[in-house]
């Protein structure tokens, strides 16, 4: 018969107090020996030795994630798309702002994907977000574009959003700091 684990994401694990966030349930010792087997290799791996003398970070673990649980399934409040995640990100977002789209992120097809129509923008605080979103609400409004196409990305988790003149209000109309949904419970 199969492990029945408990696993978390990795971006959850801040959240989790006295390692929980490792693997948990029903066979998750045979997950532990694993994860301390494959740190010992990893420790005397030649690769790792030659990564650390030139400054990098080495790898060191093997993540589980996803396992044991079947995604929750959340329709957003248009019930015109469902999605199917266990990330409470995810269903906030999905639930607060039907109009947004969900995507997995990868940082090398995504800068393919950049052409010169595009910008790609690194945003330390909601107030620089904030400008930089109220730009795109006005050029709306002005009719200068007819549709954006904003990813917002932390971690590997990415929100794309797409609106258009007639759709604008739909995202623009709730007050909701970038921070508090990246945030939420």
């Amino acid at each position: 018969m199969g492990h029945e684990i408990f696993t978390y994401f990795p971006e959850e694990i801040n959240h989790i107090n006295e390692r929980k966030f490792l693997p948990q349930g029903n066979g998750a010792l045979t997950f532990h020996k694993l994860i301390n087997e494959i740190q010992m290799f990893l420790h005397d791996w030649e690769l790792n030795k030659k990564r650390e003398k030139a400054g990098s970070y080495p790898a060191n673990t093997l993540w589980f994630s996803g396992g044991g649980q079947l995604p929750v399934k959340v329709r957003d409040s248009s019930q015109k798309k469902t999605i199917l995640t266990n990330l409470k990100l995810f269903q906030n977002v999905n639930l607060l702002f039907p109009e947004i789209q969900m995507s997995t992120y990868n940082h090398n097809e995504t800068f393919k994907a950049l052409k010169y129509d595009s910008a790609y923008f690194h945003f330390n605080s909601d107030e620089y977000l904030s400008r930089y979103l109220d730009y795109f609400f006005d050029e709306l409004k002005s009719k200068k574009y007819k549709k954006i196409a904003l990813r917002i990305v932390v971690g590997n988790a990415c929100l794309l959003i797409t609106t258009s003149s007639l759709g604008k209000f739909k995202f623009w109309k709730a007050k909701k700091v970038i921070s508090e949904l990246f945030n939420a419970s």
